[in-house]
C-alpha cells in the first residue's frame, strides 16, 4: 500500500477517483443510512412509476374506446328517438283524423236516420214498401254523400233537420 499525502481538496478528490474503496468508506462516514439507500429507493420508485404509467395508459385507452362506443350509442338513441317522435306525431295525426271522420260519420248517419224516419212518416203507405221508396232513399243517401264531401272544417248541424226536408208525398 502506498502512502498518499493530502495537501488540499483536489488531492482528496483525486484519491477518491483512483481508489473506489476509499470513496465507499468516505461516503459511509459522511452520509446517513437514509441517504445511502436513496439510489436503491429511487430505482424502485422509477420502476413503480413506469408500471403505473403503463397501467394508466392502458386504462385511458380502454376509457377512450368506451367513450367512443357511448357516443355512437348516444347518436343511435337520438336517431331512434327522432324516428319515434315522428311516428308518434303520425299516430296522433291519424288518431285525430279518425276522430274527425267518426264524428262526421256519426253526424251524417244520424242525419240520414232522421231523413229516413221522416220519409217513413210522410210517405204514403203504399209507396213505403215499393221500389219508389227505395229510389227516394238512394237519392237521399247520395245527397248526404255529396254534402259530406263539401263539409267545411267546422260544421254545426241544426237539431231539427227534418223541418228543412221537403214533403215528397202528400
Amino acid at each position: 500500500m502506498t502512502m498518499t499525502t493530502v495537501n488540499d481538496i483536489a488531492d482528496i478528490l483525486r484519491i477518491i477517483r483512483e481508489q473506489p474503496e476509499w470513496a465507499d468508506a468516505l461516503r459511509a462516514a459522511l452520509l446517513s443510512q437514509e441517504l445511502l439507500e436513496m439510489p436503491q429507493k429511487l430505482t424502485q420508485l422509477t420502476a413503480a412509476f413506469t408500471e403505473f404509467m403503463e397501467t394508466s395508459n392502458k386504462r385511458f385507452a380502454t376509457l377512450e374506446g368506451d367513450v367512443a362506443e357511448l357516443k355512437t350509442g348516444q347518436a343511435r338513441l337520438e336517431a331512434g328517438q327522432a324516428r319515434l317522435e315522428g311516428w308518434v306525431g303520425n299516430l296522433r295525426g291519424n288518431s285525430y283524423e279518425q276522430k274527425v271522420g267518426n264524428t262526421i260519420s256519426s253526424i251524417l248517419t244520424e242525419r240520414m236516420n232522421r231523413r229516413v224516419r221522416f220519409l217513413k212518416r210522410t210517405t204514403c203507405p203504399t209507396i213505403r214498401n215499393s221500389s219508389t221508396f227505395c229510389t227516394m232513399l238512394k237519392v237521399e243517401v247520395s245527397s248526404v254523400n255529396r254534402n259530406a264531401t263539401r263539409l267545411p272544417r267546422r260544421t254545426s248541424f241544426s237539431k231539427n233537420a227534418d223541418a228543412q226536408t221537403p214533403i215528397l208525398c202528400s
